[in-house]
């Protein structure tokens, strides 16, 4: 029946859009505890629970915020459920090729039980209405976590069986349980074992990170423990590392958190209880699972203060940390937030103390997110005033203590109301946050400058730019007009040339290609920029005006709206060209249609000629000239290994929508080589070993995919160093 219903109201989309008020979120529903994982287009995914029979709801956002499904969002669950065990057993994340992939607990069979969902971006269940049964024992089963391993987009999945064992899991993409009907039993400590956290090892592993307990409740003595994993499910270190002295009073899953390092090891955190107060500590343990630390290292050295829920972000740029906590007086009455940056040798960088983002006042502090964003630390929270009053904050600061913001923080809602369950997903430009507030879920999105509002992206040279043989634009101005088309292509070392048969009047340069923002021009030497989207304004660059001098290029304005004798064009950008006393042209092109007005200056006087007809008349060249396959095909990286950069090839059998990214053993996105459309044929980039930031990565494993309208492929790559 709900597979009948989702057909009928996938119809009925909501309107959303990001706002740039505060005050103005979008709202996807009623419910309770969010979860929200960023897209590789840029969008999100989030789920949540219904609020008192707690059944499991998904959403998906585009970039500029639009829900893309049924108003409320897609039943994934409608399972029987009860009490707490659904609240804090929800979990969300995505695979290379942007399914959405959740697991939870539930109590269907009478017992808790664990199951696993995929979701496509069109909203279909993958691993059927009802999901994966991950765990049949008999016992109770709860705490499920996952990781998405790239390779392959397989998941991994742990959680506790009995609250006395640990169980792992691994799910093909197709749905196919790996390991057993309930999985492997990998850790038995004739204690408590509970919250299972998953990671993804630098060299391509998984961490497995959890709590032991033992003792009676509320005097209960807990443990760190850790544990390393080959992607078959054998254990790689003799034995489980103990990484916290025993400690009494753990309070549950937020009390531990852990960050791999890019070297096959990870930094754990936790909260730490002695005799008179609480504290925050960090270890950081090696490839081997030894501990690299003497000892673990405390936060901060103001001992009669209580320093509670540690979250911990690794940098991209080097093999340090970000640490974030709540932080009170020895009263327990003043409250803040205190950061710390933390190096891979245990040693604080930000001062003793740490530095003190929220200074110690009466106000209240909750639901504690922290990421890295272009190696700036961000912390989102929120804040409680002495008066009740609730509201979402946000802080960058750099790794020199520079806050990124002039005004240190920014306040991303404005109701005052209560809020609670904040979650933040890091995109390339931006970041989304959601939460609950008086029952109704809710998201913002933070753009990189601290405010609210739809991401702009990038302009799409294969838009404003278009290629496709057999296209034809007609201008027109007072003395004269002129129909220009592509009227061929060809292969030239490589990469694929488009040829005009007069690209304008007074222009005899006919052989175009394009490379990243860039359309290159080939006159019979060598390539030479003519228009580079991705300019700053007023940035200017030389072009040697084949048979006349050479010429200035100037990106002068975006956004544009030019009104033509063809229609009215938004986004347009705009160059000028000067070529000397007797030649300047201005260029206008609009997105998905590509020059639709030329200023012409010479010396018998300025002329304008504007768009009045475009055809597509596809003939067939590009076929032949360019030898498209009939398949989408991702080559293996050349070299591989590789140092320090290397190419990366593909077919495309038609234009289309594609992104070709570099992620990291974690599944973390490492750099964005392509995204936008791209004509049919051959296509080679170069990938240099950095992040986007032009900062070289650490030698290891690599992963590139190339994913659009119905495929996704991905291959293996290995940096030497």
């Amino acid at each position: 029946m709900r597979a009948w219903l989702l057909l009928l109201v996938m119809a009925v989309v909501i309107k959303g859009e990001w706002s740039d008020d505060p005050g103005n979120p979008v709202n996807l529903g009623s419910g309770i505890q969010p979860q929200i994982i960023g897209t590789s287009d840029d969008g999100t995914y989030v789920a949540w629970l219904s609020d008192g029979n707690y059944h499991i709801y998904l959403q998906r956002l585009d970039v500029n915020g639009n829900p893309q499904w049924t108003n409320g969002g897609l039943i994934v669950s409608d399972a029987t459920n009860s009490s707490w065990i659904a609240v804090y057993h929800l979990n969300l994340a995505v695979d290379g090729e942007d399914n959405a992939i959740i697991t939870s607990v539930d109590t269907r069979t009478g017992n808790w039980e664990v199951y696993a969902y995929k979701i496509d971006p069109s909203g279909n269940q993958l691993w059927g209405e009802n999901g994966l049964a991950l765990s049949s024992s008999g016992n109770d089963n709860i705490s499920p976590r996952l990781t998405v391993e790239p390779s392959d987009n397989s998941v991994i999945v742990t959680w506790s069986d009995n609250f006395t064992s640990l169980r792992l899991q691994r799910i093909s993409a197709d749905g196919e349980v790996l390991w057993g009907a309930h999985g492997l039993l990998v850790s038995t400590f004739n204690a408590n074992l509970v919250s299972p956290q998953p990671r993804l090892s630098s060299d391509g592993h998984i961490l497995v990170q959890a709590i032991r307990q033992t003792g009676s409740f509320p005097a209960l003595s807990s443990q760190i423990v850790l544990q390393k994993f080959n992607l078959d499910g054998t254990a790689l270190w003799s034995a489980w590392t103990p990484i916290a002295s025993p400690v009494a009073f753990p309070l549950g899953n937020w009390l531990q958190d852990l960050a791999p390092d890019n070297s096959g090891g990870v930094f754990t955190a936790w909260t730490q209880m002695t005799t008179n107060n609480q504290t925050g500590k960090v270890q950081r343990v090696n490839s081997n699972g030894d501990e690299s630390w003497t000892s673990p290292l405390e936060l901060s050295d103001r001992s009669t203060h209580f320093r509670v829920s540690p979250r911990i972000t690794a940098l991209v740029e080097s093999p340090d940390i970000y640490a974030v906590w709540g932080e009170s007086d020895a009263s327990q009455v003043n409250r803040g937030i205190f950061a710390q940056k933390v190096d891979s040798s245990g040693i604080r960088q930000w001062g003793n103390g740490g530095l003190g983002i929220e200074a110690l006042s009466g106000q209240n502090f909750f639901d504690l997110n922290v990421s890295t964003w272009n190696d700036d630390l961000l912390a989102v929270y929120i804040r409680q005033s002495v008066s009740g009053s609730k509201e979402l904050v946000a802080t960058r600061i750099q790794a020199d203590l520079i806050y990124t913001w002039s005004a240190g923080e920014v306040i991303l809602t404005s109701s005052g109301a209560d809020k609670k369950d904040l979650s933040i997903a890091q995109s390339t430009n931006h970041v989304v946050l959601a939460w609950s507030e008086a029952g109704t879920i809710k998201a913002h999105c933070l753009l990189e400058d601290g405010s609210l509002g739809i991401p702009v992206e990038p302009p799409d040279i294969f838009n404003y730019f278009p290629m496709t043989v057999g296209q034809r634009w007609s201008y027109a101005s007072v003395l004269d007009s002129t129909v220009i088309s592509v009227v061929d292509s060809f292969l030239m070392n490589d990469e694929p040339y488009y040829v005009f048969d007069e690209w304008y009047p007074y222009e005899t340069i006919n052989n175009f290609r394009k490379d990243g923002f860039d359309v290159l021009v080939n006159a019979g030497a060598a390539d030479q920029l003519l228009y580079d989207f991705g300019a700053d304004l007023n940035d200017t660059w030389n072009f040697n005006f084949p048979g006349s001098d050479i010429s200035e290029v100037t990106l002068t304005s975006r956004g544009d709206t030019l009104e033509t004798m063809y229609g009215i064009f938004t986004n347009c950008i705009g160059f000028h060209r000067f070529i000397g006393a007797d030649y300047e042209y201005y260029d206008w092109f609009a997105p998905h249609v590509g020059l639709v007005q030329r200023d012409v200056v010479t010396f018998a006087g300025p002329m304008r000629y504007q768009l009045y007809n475009i055809e597509q008349v596809v003939v067939g060249l590009d076929q032949e000239k360019l030898n498209i396959p009939e398949a989408v095909i991702l080559k293996q990286n050349f070299p591989n290994p590789f140092n320090p950069g290397t190419h990366i090839q593909y077919e495309l059998p038609e234009g289309v929508e594609i992104s070709v990214l570099i992620y990291d053993v974690n599944g973390a996105q490492v750099s964005v080589l392509h995204k936008g459309f791209q004509e049919a044929g051959n296509h080679k980039l170069e990938w240099l070993g950095v992040y986007e930031n032009g900062i070289s990565v650490p030698a290891g494993l690599y992963f590139c995919r190339a994913s659009g309208a119905g495929f996704a492929k991905t291959i293996k790559m290995v940096l030497l160093k």
